[in-house]
């Protein structure tokens, strides 16, 4: 049951991620690797279309040669995990697209996030922002690979996590989507909206989906000169 609700929270979190063809997009904490697969259903979708219109014999093929398919329309899906087991987990469920160098899923955290600034149009997670042990660092490391108006996403289920408290499963973890989004903003994230009461399917609770985004360049810059500003007066 908890891979189903896993699996429905990351299919619907790439509804608000707003994710088009062309763009690079990280996803943090992918656990068994769904997310990746639904994100590049939308940013790489003729390299998507062609894995999946092959046949068996050419699957097989595909896979002895590891050739690199070249869609210049189609975009780039990143991950990472701390878990070494889901990082295989998810290169089993994504190999296709790994070979077809449309996915790259790294073992690392989301304090250490693999890659240059400004080189990411969207980040989205899972049930993962409560395990991060210091909220303001590992959110100032996806603004900084995030471009201007890249937007960050995640989704929770509230009632679920309110039952987990209650049995003390997640005794290491700071349970507070208030937290979260207050240092959102801290941070500089802009934008910051709370869909609340939301619904996948009807055998699930109701889940949550708080977006921001980090602002564009012109808002940056007046941030900077304000910032200067204040500081020579």
């Amino acid at each position: 049951m908890t891979g189903f609700i896993q699996f429905c929270l990351s299919r619907a979190e790439i509804l608000f991620c707003l994710f088009s063809p062309g763009q690079r997009v990280l996803e943090i904490g992918f656990g068994p690797g769904h997310g990746i697969l639904f994100a590049a259903e939308r940013v790489a979708p003729l390299t998507v279309k062609y894995l999946r219109e092959q046949n068996h014999l050419q699957r097989i093929l595909f896979q002895l040669r590891s050739p690199t398919v070249c869609f210049p329309s189609d975009g780039h899906v990143q991950g990472v995990d701390i878990s070494e087991y889901m990082v295989k987990h998810a290169k089993r469920l994504n190999k296709p697209l790994i070979r077809a160098g449309t996915v790259s899923l790294k073992l690392a955290s989301v304090d250490h996030l693999p890659m240059l600034s400004s080189t990411i149009d969207a980040c989205f997670h899972v049930n993962c922002f409560y395990f991060w042990h210091n909220l303001p660092y590992s959110l100032r490391q996806i603004w900084r690979v995030l471009r201007p108006n890249g937007r960050l996403v995640t989704t929770f289920r509230p009632q679920r996590l309110k039952r987990h408290v209650e049995r003390g499963w997640l005794r290491y973890g700071r349970v507070d989507p208030v937290a979260y989004a207050l240092a959102l903003e801290a941070c500089g994230f802009s934008q910051v909206e709370w869909f609340k009461d939301q619904v996948w399917t009807k055998s699930t609770d109701p889940y949550e989906c708080i977006v921001a985004r980090k602002p564009p360049i012109h808002s940056l810059t007046q941030s900077s000169d304000m910032e200067s500003n204040i500081s020579l007066g």
